[in-house]
């Protein structure tokens, strides 16, 4: 007994949902029950996690395996595919760059990252996708007009609190500068956020929404000499995800600034894919 697993892409209605389409590579009619979980030990043919339906929709993470269970109680190996759409995959395989997939509660998301350019921020930001750090994380700050910012807040009794150490922060990154790497805050780039301590990033980025080289970028006018690095871009969900991202409603974050989304968009998980 074989069986084979495609992720099918995120449905219209609920773009935080993937559906997963199973079938007996054999065809023999000998299925009778699957298993989806994120346990990588196979199942005993009475666990609760068996269903009788061929395809689910489910909220999966990039960690998963599918069991296939016959009318004999014997269990198959299990089977796998990425969590990423199959525009991501192509997208990915295309691309000469590392390129990671994040679903978020708008939709997916794909960048490719610069590497070679900024291998600082680019493997930071590989290394918290790679610990599974940002995965239930929300987007805290949202200006239309300016960029999308997450990745450093979770939800913890019903308020966003920041991510400490012992929830998985690395410590600070030094400032690549845009100046040095040549890369630009352009309107689809992904940046490190930091505070006014040019080495203080960690696993804040944002999504620049507009062109915001002239404000962002070293030597620019809000930053002098230092600007915000720059390290890959959207190639993926810029029209889609990030547009549904950057209207979302937002009130005073208690700060005087009118950024804090006035409900919790999670980042559900991200996954490295090459």
């Amino acid at each position: 007994m074989q069986i084979a697993v495609e992720v099918l892409d995120k449905t219209s209605d609920s773009p935080a949902l993937l559906q997963i389409r199973v079938t007996d590579r054999n065809d023999d009619s000998a299925v009778t029950a699957f298993c989806l979980s994120s346990n990588n030990s196979r199942p005993s043919p009475t666990d609760s996690c068996f269903g009788d339906a061929q395809a689910w929709t489910r909220s999966i993470g990039p960690a998963w395996r599918v069991w296939a269970r016959d009318a004999a109680g014997n269990v198959s190996a299990g089977a796998t595919d990425s969590p990423c759409s199959q525009e991501a995959k192509a997208l990915a395989a295309a691309s000469s760059l590392p390129t990671v997939c994040m679903m978020t509660d708008e939709g997916e998301i794909v960048f490719e990252l610069e590497s070679a350019k900024a291998p600082e921020s680019a493997n930071n930001f590989m290394n918290y996708v790679f610990d599974g750090f940002y995965a239930d994380t929300v987007f805290h700050r949202i200006l239309s007009n300016f960029v999308v910012q997450g990745g450093g807040f979770m939800v913890r009794n019903g308020n966003r609190v920041q991510k400490t150490p012992a929830d998985g922060l690395r410590d600070p990154i030094a400032l690549e500068k845009t100046s040095e790497t040549g890369l630009s805050n352009l309107a689809g780039t992904l940046a490190m956020a930091r505070s006014s301590d040019a080495n203080s990033a960690t696993s804040q980025f944002f999504i620049n929404v507009v062109d915001n080289s002239s404000r962002l970028d070293a030597e620019g006018s809000s930053a002098p000499g230092l600007g915000y690095a720059v390290f890959g871009r959207v190639i993926r969900g810029m029209g889609t995800a990030v547009d549904l991202l950057r209207n979302a409603q937002v009130a005073n974050n208690g700060a005087g600034e009118v950024s804090s989304p006035t409900r919790d968009i999670f980042i559900r998980w991200a996954s490295l894919m090459k």
